[in-house]
């Protein structure tokens, strides 16, 4: 069976890497997708620039992600024959996963092709996009299913109180166009079910030449070769690479953390995902992509959510609401973050930035027309009341 390999010419914002070298636990969108079509045993036709012609056999673009157990849904469909397209559908998996990522609707209930197709026929379009959306047409939609979900409690939002419902799917497939794909992504990553060979008691592989130490506490991980884990550390449901360290004191939920990362002593990281090479030191750090060899001092804060809204990120020039309660943001490759550093949700820093903040930017004083008790939130330069940035909002701090 061939397997016609579709090129987009695609660009990952802020980073600009071509999409292929799109960080997917333990290595690179492109790694992955070789791997499959190893595992497929189907021959590679490399298709891309101008008219594009595709088919018989498998169609895979180059900004999808497709792992092997949902590679076997498309196969076992196509056996019968036709056309079909492997979609994400309305259930917790699609939610999760497929914000912002114009997805074309194949067959009927709102399935949505995420770019893995079988064709028995031939198939042309002028570019990529006009194929993509030529295949989901005349295809019958195989939609995945959502898997078990992980209920993350969400605090901050005193009058909705919302959960952030994780799959914890074993079949994933995601079209990577925007940076929160590639964050969402490995977050479903670190949250799949293990592999059942070389599983321990509480859902963990561990690499024979990994160190964990015996007071550290890690339950449904990986933890890669070479990597250490120090004492007094928590990983729960996150997946560490080749050599990383891990400093003692420090708490992962939810994280994937390419090979040769380190965190600094008493981080706390919550689904935070970081390229190979970089160093996190936060916490409380929330929903975030870190690019390669990144520096992050422990008081580097990403606000997550504004005045209770949804968080918004920046998509070819428009701002578009990303459907998150929370959502930290992303930071280039080679930044240095220093202390104080202080960005808005679904903020996108572009590579090789280095920002501090000023001395004089901090709190020195408080005024004295503030009453005891009354809430106050730094605006503008100056210490304001709150009711006066925003008349209607109450802190849930003080509930």
């Amino acid at each position: 069976m061939h397997l016609w390999l579709v090129a987009t010419a695609a660009r990952l914002a802020p980073f600009g890497d071509a999409i292929g070298a799109t960080f997917v636990f333990d290595g690179t969108l492109a790694s992955h997708q070789e791997a499959l079509c190893r595992s497929a045993r189907v021959e590679v036709v490399a298709v891309g620039g101008g008219s594009m012609q595709v088919g018989p056999g498998l169609v895979l673009f180059d900004d999808t992600y497709v792992n092997d157990e949902a590679l076997a849904y498309l196969v076992r469909a196509a056996r019968a024959g036709g056309s079909h397209a492997l979609c994400l559908g309305e259930n917790a998996l699609g939610s999760f996963l497929a914000p912002l990522a114009r997805l074309p609707t194949a067959g009927t209930g709102g399935a949505q092709a995420v770019g893995l197709f079988a064709t028995d026929t031939a198939v042309a379009a002028a570019d990529a996009d006009g194929l993509r959306r030529a295949l989901a047409g005349a295809s019958q939609a195989v939609v995945l299913p959502p898997g078990a979900t992980s209920e993350q409690r969400l605090p901050g939002f005193p009058r909705r109180r919302p959960t952030l419902t994780i799959p914890r799917a074993a079949a994933l497939a995601c079209r990577i166009r925007h940076w929160v794909h590639a964050l969402w992504l490995n977050q479903a990553l670190a949250y799949a079910p293990r592999d059942r060979a070389e599983i321990d008691r509480r859902g963990n592989r561990v690499a024979p030449t990994a160190r964990v130490h015996p007071t550290a506490y890690v339950e449904r991980s990986w933890i890669g070769p070479g990597a250490v884990v120090e004492p007094h550390c928590a990983l729960i449901d996150t997946l560490l690479g080749a050599d990383c360290h891990v400093a003692d004191h420090t708490v992962l939920i939810g994280c994937a953390l390419g090979s040769g990362c380190q965190t600094l002593t008493d981080s706390h990281l919550c689904r935070v995902v970081s390229y190979p090479d970089s160093t996190l030191s936060s916490l409380g750090c929330e929903e975030l992509l870190v690019g390669r060899r990144v520096f992050m001092t422990a008081a580097t804060i990403f606000f997550l959510t504004t005045l209770g809204e949804n968080a918004a990120v920046d998509d070819g020039g428009q701002l578009v609401d990303t459907g998150r309660p929370r959502l930290g943001g992303c930071v280039g490759h080679r930044s240095v973050l220093g202390t104080r550093a202080i960005f808005g949700p679904g903020l996108a820093l572009p590579n090789d930035s280095l920002v501090v903040m000023r001395p004089e930017e901090g709190v020195a004083r408080i005024d004295p027309a503030i009453a005891d008790g009354r809430p106050a939130c730094w605006h503008d330069g100056q210490l304001l009341p709150i009711e006066r940035v925003a008349r209607d909002y109450r802190p849930p701090e003080i509930d």
